[in-house]
């Protein structure tokens, strides 16, 4: 028979192998549960960097394209005269202007006048109420003026040149107000032969 001492030799492990693999087990698990925090970790970080960057890059295009605050267009667009060439009474100019809004908000301004000239003097002027313009839209306006011509009724062209300065402000998505402007600065050429407007030029 084997004697105790024997059988120890024999199984020496018996008692402490369960014990070595429960801990084994047990790093193992902690290690794969390390592992699982690291990875969730990674992921986090890898969305708050591409969370930044997005960020970045549209309030980048936003602040060049739609939160940018630009200068309406005011330009006339059509142009009538009468009573050119009749005595001493005004000639009359019937106008239609459009101003152009490209902004992504609401354009508003307030009173103007506008100034009407031939050869550097003034010959005319006409108010213009305060209005607004929508969102990227175009609002098309009719006006007349007077105009006091009967200085120079000699030449065959008549050029008559009409400005004037709207100083609004434009709300750009509801978020911020900036103030715009709108310069007018167009010449016509009233031809005395036909008594029509040839041509209207706009800077």
């Amino acid at each position: 028979m084997m004697t105790e001492r024997e059988m120890r030799s024999v199984y020496p492990l018996n008692g402490h192998t369960q014990k070595s693999d429960t801990e084994a087990a047990s790093a193992t698990a902690h290690d794969d549960a390390e592992e699982l925090r690291r990875q969730k970790k990674r992921k986090w970080i890898k969305f708050i960097i591409f969370f930044i960057v997005s960020n970045v890059v549209i309030n980048s295009i936003m602040a060049v394209t739609i939160q940018k605050a630009r200068n309406p267009k005011f330009r006339i667009r059509e142009a009538n005269v009468t009573n050119f060439s009749n005595g001493g009474a005004p000639a009359r100019l019937d106008l239609v202007f459009t101003l152009k809004n490209t902004n992504f908000g609401t354009y508003k301004y307030p009173n103007a006048t506008l100034v009407f000239t031939h050869q550097g003097v003034e010959v005319g002027r006409a108010d213009l109420k305060n209005n607004k313009v929508g969102w990227r839209k175009t609002k098309k306006f009719r006006l007349s003026v007077d105009l006091n011509l009967s200085n120079d009724l000699n030449s065959t062209v008549y050029p008559i040149n009409a400005q004037g300065k709207l100083r609004g402000k434009a709300a750009i998505m509801f978020l911020m107000k900036k103030r715009k402007g709108a310069d007018l600065n167009c010449t016509m050429n009233i031809e005395r032969a036909t008594q029509q407007i040839s041509t209207i030029t706009c800077k």
